[in-house]
């Protein structure tokens, strides 16, 4: 005969039915209701056990190693379909083979030799087993602590209560949060049930403020628990109410079972829809990357120009290229046709650890008439994203949504700070065209209304007119920035890298009247090579202050091969100009703040998303861990 539980436990928090002591009644609600999801999980319970006996029996005949794999290194992380295809393999070869695809579609940077992702992981499984093993847990991983340590990370503030034995020892963590899943904001409380045991979820809904008091006349009632929490720490007591900031909360309304719900979204994040299709994407991407971008690297080609604009805020404009037509795609619809393409850009640091990620998509239609000259043309898609001077690795796939075809490129640039401490050249860039710029805010407008186009392949035809159009930056330290003094010699020579012919040398000047505010002159410079046969040559300008006796230099390998290219089809993402009002601008370059440790720029630039966008959630929760901190 089996005796009435005097608790069921979900999430680790326990449902205890009324009894004497805990009546409803004057400052009392009934706790012995429970809501249909949580009771429909009680009754599922004896499914859930059954499909687990089911699993276990498979498990079994895993060999240890395997068993261990399954249930803690990816215990939490692992889809119930990842789990069962898992246990259905019978060799150990395809095990193996298993295991490695599984960390390697989770990979954030699969040309990196180290899986960032993987390293992350195993990181907090070690940070768990050493910080949140107890006499009563004899793992880290296994308490509830650990569990939400390994799945969603460090929280960004830890706070821990405990007020001379009123208050059970508790701990509040807080986190802001990417996954679509989840609120943008939430808190994770853990407390000692009865001031024993390890630390435990706590329900809002199940357990209440007067489970986390112990002081006399709070215990077991509701409103008393708290109003004590209230007086001794007001985000503690909201907290006991509701673990979503965004959500009411009314001590004298029925208990919210939101938390909860998003307790249980956590515990199974793995097996959640959002997740599920991303790990899904990942694994149809890795597989496009085998069959059909390795092929095609060379198609896709990158040009990039670091520029500030009139407030010296610095952003790395870029151009993706397919020079081949052929290599894209057309659809169409009706009458007329249409190019769709999805870019995804990795901005990552010089040790190519990742920063942050953006993802655009481009539309542009073509009529009818005009299909043959669009088709005849190269396509450039134009960009730009915003950083803080310093070295960079960006990382760009390109995805055809009409041919269902990935692209990859990459490029390396450095982002000369305003006000350098020397006189500095930037790398010089070959131009194929400018035109008249439609806003001083497009990608590659260089001032003065005009807006140029790149070539992303260092080659020019050979013509009887041939000169090699390129645009570099000098920049000037503060003493020489004098617009009274000389102006700046500069020198540019040509010759070829197996010096079978003389050099050609051209010089030049700069006006210092023409640098901006901050030092900065972008030098647009045409040099005539009508009289250099093809082959390959090397381009070196050497400016020299002669007021302050400094030098620098830059080179530009070149060729001059291969036949004119007809004007280009430009496309531009959707959205463009409304990253500045968004306040994702600043919010990403509060992001590469933070990837150089400064602290003081990074809440700097958070304060200014949320001047632009009061909602910005994602800086604001950037500040919630900053501000602390600091």
């Amino acid at each position: 005969m089996i005796g009435s539980p005097r608790s069921v436990s979900i999430l680790g928090a326990a449902y205890r039915p009324v009894d004497t002591a805990h009546r409803a009644g004057a400052g009392n609600e009934p706790r012995c209701r429970l809501a249909a999801p949580i009771m429909g999980a009680i009754l599922a319970l004896p499914l859930l056990l059954v499909a687990a006996g089911r699993a276990a029996g498979a498990g079994e005949k895993l060999p240890q190693r395997h068993k261990e794999w399954l249930a803690k290194d990816v215990g939490y992380i692992i889809s119930k379909e990842e789990k069962d295809a898992f246990l259905r393999l019978t060799r150990d070869e395809d095990r193996d083979n298993f295991i490695e695809q599984f960390w390697a579609i989770r990979s954030p940077n699969p040309s990196s030799p180290v899986n960032e992702f993987k390293e992350e992981h195993y990181r907090r499984i070690q940070h768990a087993n050493a910080y949140f093993k107890s006499e009563w847990v004899a793992e880290g991983w296994q308490s509830d602590r650990g569990k939400i340590y390994i799945i969603l990370g460090p929280p960004g503030s830890r706070q821990f209560f405990a007020s001379g034995g009123q208050i059970y020892p508790i701990e509040l963590w807080f986190y802001s949060n990417k996954e679509p899943s989840l609120p943008p904001f939430f808190y994770v409380m853990f407390y000692q049930r009865q001031g024993m045991g390890d630390f435990r979820f706590y329900s809002p809904y199940i357990d209440g403020p007067d489970k986390l008091v112990r002081a006399s006349g709070a215990e077991n009632v509701r409103k008393n628990g708290y109003s004590f929490l209230r007086d001794f720490n007001p985000e503690l007591a909201r907290a006991s109410l509701t673990l979503i900031p965004s959500e009411p909360a009314d001590i004298h309304g029925p208990p919210s079972l939101t938390s909860d719900a998003m307790l249980m979204k956590i515990l199974s994040l793995a097996n959640d829809r959002f997740h599920k299709e991303r790990i899904g994407l990942q694994r149809r991407l890795r597989e496009e990357v085998k069959v059909r971008i390795t092929p095609d690297l060379a198609a896709l080609k990158v040009a990039a120009l670091p520029l500030h604009n009139q407030f010296g805020e610095e952003f790395i404009h870029y151009s993706l290229q397919m020079h081949e037509p052929q290599n894209y795609a057309l659809g169409n619809f009706k009458d007329k046709y249409y190019l769709d393409l999805e870019v995804q850009v990795r901005v990552l640091d010089a040790q190519k650890k990742l920063i942050y990620e953006t993802t655009r998509q481009g539309i542009n239609y073509y009529a009818g008439k005009d299909l043959a000259e669009v088709r005849a043309r190269p396509l450039y898609y134009e960009d730009r994203v915003p950083v803080l001077a310093g070295k960079y690795q960006l990382e760009f796939v390109l995805f055809n949504r009409v041919s269902q075809t990935y692209y990859r490129a990459n490029t390396a640039v450095g982002v000369e700070p305003v006000g350098v401490s020397a006189l500095t050249l930037g790398r010089p860039v070959l131009v194929q065209r400018c035109d008249a710029a439609a806003s001083d805010d497009e990608p590659f407008a260089v001032g003065g209304g005009a807006h140029c186009t790149l070539l992303a392949q260092n080659e020019i035809p050979p013509s009887p007119n041939a000169a090699l159009s390129l645009l570099f930056s000098v920049h000037l330290e503060p003493a020489a920035f004098t617009a009274s003094a000389l102006p700046l010699r500069v020198q540019y020579l040509i010759g070829r890298l197996d010096h079978t012919v003389k050099s050609q040398v051209t010089d030049d000047t700069l006006d210092r009247k023409r640098f901006d505010r901050f030092g900065t002159l972008l030098v647009g410079k045409s040099v005539p090579v009508r009289e250099l046969q093809p082959g390959p040559y090397l381009l070196s300008v050497q400016v020299t202050d002669p007021v302050t006796g400094h030098t620098a230099g830059t080179t530009l390998p070149f060729k001059i091969a291969g036949s004119v290219l007809p004007p280009p089809n430009l496309l531009n993402p959707a959205g463009l100009h409304q990253d500045e009002s968004s306040g994702d601008n600043d919010y990403w370059r509060g992001l590469c703040a933070l990837a150089q440790n400064s602290t003081e720029q990074a809440i700097a630039s958070f304060r200014r998303a949320l001047e632009h966008n009061p909602e910005h959630q994602r800086a604001r929760a950037q500040l919630a861990k900053l501000i602390p901190r600091k």
